[in-house]
């Protein structure tokens, strides 16, 4: 079986960061096994009709649903985890919305090409780092990157400005060492700007103050 990517928009951030802690956790797991195995039954996946025709929801607990597109055999666009009913609502409002995807420089894999190229598409690794329970905190980060036009390609942020973003203090060792800034996506704190396509570029420890680039 092929290596499973996932394709996804600002809209999946932003329902993740909706999610209440004990279903993102379930959501977690929800992913581990979709990117193993797609087909396993476990998932309870199935077809949606109507105008959400060629859309898929799988199960991630009793009240939420996670709805997805099959965009090939490797790869999938995950498009929001909402409970039952909303699920299903906002899946046959964006069905004809679905956005073509581009790839992260440095990923393998084919890239679609289209109009609206807002759709991310990066290793199922990264994306599990991203939203695990550690990287959750900085998903507010990843959402505010991700919803930001494609003509800026540069956003100099204060360590201050971040802790707004995230509602949380960062670790003493964002005050200190350079490395924790590294744009590295084996870290959880990395895989938050670079798994939509950003990348650090200057540090001002002193004056607590980082920039982050596009990349794409």
């Amino acid at each position: 079986m092929s290596k499973i990517s996932f394709a996804f928009e600002p809209r999946f951030i932003s329902s993740l960061v909706a999610l209440p802690k004990e279903v993102h956790s379930k959501l977690v797991k929800c992913l581990n096994l979709l990117a193993r195995d797609p087909s396993n039954n476990g998932l309870n996946d199935e077809s949606l009709r109507g105008s959400a025709d060629g859309l898929r929801s799988v199960r991630v607990d009793r009240e939420y649903r996670l709805i997805y597109e099959r965009r090939s055999e490797s790869e999938l666009q995950l498009l929001l985890v909402a409970k039952h009913d909303e699920a299903y609502r906002e899946a046959d409002r964006i069905r004809i919305r679905v956005a073509p995807c581009i790839r992260i420089p440095g990923q393998a894999g084919p890239s679609s090409t289209g109009l609206r190229p807002r759709a991310i598409s990066a290793e199922s690794a990264a994306v599990l780092r991203l939203i695990s329970p550690e990287g959750r905190k900085y998903l507010p980060l990843t959402k505010f990157l991700a919803e930001q036009s494609s003509e800026i390609r540069r956003l100099d942020l204060s360590f201050a400005e971040i802790f707004l973003l995230i509602s949380a203090e960062l670790p003493k060792s964002a005050y200190l060492y350079p490395a924790w800034w590294a744009n590295d996506e084996i870290h959880v704190q990395g895989a938050a700007w670079m798994t939509f396509g950003w990348k650090t570029t200057e540090l001002r420890l002193d004056g607590r103050r980082v920039t982050f680039e596009r990349v794409i």
